[in-house]
């Protein structure tokens, strides 16, 4: 069976055309979800095995993305040192740049110098200043509906990348989840509890309860005693969907013509898996585009 390096390298190699990069999220947590002791404070929670994994999977993809909190709290140099490598394009989300022009990403000789996301409403000199010591600077739209960035307009800026390893920190890595911007979720598992910081945040309140996401699990393993979890991210648009629901959208959408994601037709393909559904579809079919033949 292919483990989930072998099997996240071959899904990055694809030859499918896209707008934004490959979009990979990874973190560690603990048994009980936490990937902190307490917000701000840097915790190891994996072991040295899965320390080496991730050094390879920063040197799979182009560039790395982290938020200016876990430049803060972490101070991280974002390079390749535990395997062989190139070292990714560091990439910080920082919408009023509050990034330190003391932090290893702006000062260390074995780091790069980061491409820095940020909003259009910065001062002109804070600008100056870090683009001085070597950052570069990229103004992003706002997100609408909530603080921060907007993600497809961060993603769009970075189309020079061809995939992006999402790093942390929590409310990153939770927006991202949140997104329609998340190819695959690769999840360290440490067999320990903390009783700390959650991994996830659920949004906004009236946002909790809809829309969050839901995983296919592609790939499960266990390196030095910490399992490894790749799964694919259900498409935004059907988390909240009744299954029948999911499955009438998508024929009308093909009988109209329309190209749907590889996504969508892979978790409508797996809701068509069950006798109830198999028995609606014509012809004895199981594929969603036979309910339109």
């Amino acid at each position: 069976m292919m483990n989930a390096l072998e099997a996240l390298r071959r899904d990055l190699s694809s030859d499918e055309e896209r707008s934004r990069p490959f979009v990979t999220v990874t973190f560690a947590q603990s048994l009980d979800g936490s990937i902190a002791a307490a917000p701000g404070e840097r915790t190891p929670i994996s072991g040295n095995e899965s320390m080496v994994l991730t050094h390879q999977l920063r040197a799979m993809h182009e560039a790395i993305l982290v938020g200016v909190n876990t430049v803060i709290s972490d101070d991280p140099q974002l390079s390749v040192r535990l395997c062989a490598g190139s070292n990714p394009q560091p990439v910080v989300l920082d919408s009023s740049l509050r990034i330190p022009e003391s932090c290893a990403l702006m000062t260390s000789s074995t780091c790069k110098r980061p491409t820095i996301m940020t909003s259009r409403a910065v001062s002109s000199e804070k600008r100056r200043k870090l683009q001085v010591l070597g950052a570069t600077i990229l103004q992003c739209d706002e997100n609408e509906e909530r603080k921060g960035l907007d993600l497809k307009n961060v993603l769009f800026n970075l189309r020079q990348y061809g995939s992006v390893m999402v790093e942390g920190g929590r409310e990153v890595i939770s927006t991202f989840l949140r997104s329609d911007f998340t190819d695959r979720v690769l999840l360290t598992i440490a067999p320990k509890f903390l009783g700390g910081m959650s991994c996830y945040s659920g949004g906004a309140p009236e946002e909790r309860g809809r829309g969050h996401p839901k995983l296919q699990i592609c790939c499960l393993e266990t390196i030095g005693g910490d399992i490894i979890l790749l799964a694919k991210p259900e498409p935004r648009e059907l988390r909240t969907m009744p299954r029948l629901e999911k499955l009438a959208m998508a024929a009308r959408r093909v009988h109209l013509g329309e190209k749907l994601p590889r996504g969508i037709l892979i978790t409508l393909d797996n809701a068509l898996s069950t006798d109830s559904l198999r028995d609606t579809s014509t012809n004895g079919g199981n594929h969603v585009e036979d309910l339109v033949r």
